[in-house]
């Protein structure tokens, strides 16, 4: 798996974070992001293009397209922040996050 620019993650260490993740109901990813980085001792900042997520159970995709948007859907599943934050809760085993995001 490789992170923007030089810097390659094992996937020993994504799935570790992807783990760690999964007890957090924050976003996931500038989250991921930051603990990439974190153990790959480099400082980065990431900006957010969109923030959305598909819910497998119920087959809805939903985005947060301003600040403080809350969006769920009827699982109850959740976006948040537009493009100034990535925010998501509920259950991480139904969600794929369909976010887009630059890391600088």
């Amino acid at each position: 798996m490789i992170i923007r620019g030089q810097h390659t993650l094992s996937v020993a260490q994504a799935q570790k974070i992807l783990e760690w993740h999964k007890t957090k109901s924050i976003s996931l990813a500038t989250d991921i992001l930051d603990e990439l980085y974190r153990q790959l001792n480099v400082k980065a900042e990431a900006t957010v293009h969109k923030n959305a997520l598909y819910c497998k159970n119920c087959g809805e995709t939903i985005e947060s397209k301003s600040r403080h948007n809350f969006v769920a859907c009827k699982c109850g599943n959740f976006t948040d922040g537009g493009t100034e934050y990535s925010r998501k809760g509920g259950n991480f085993d139904e969600m794929v996050p369909m976010d887009e995001f630059e890391v600088k």
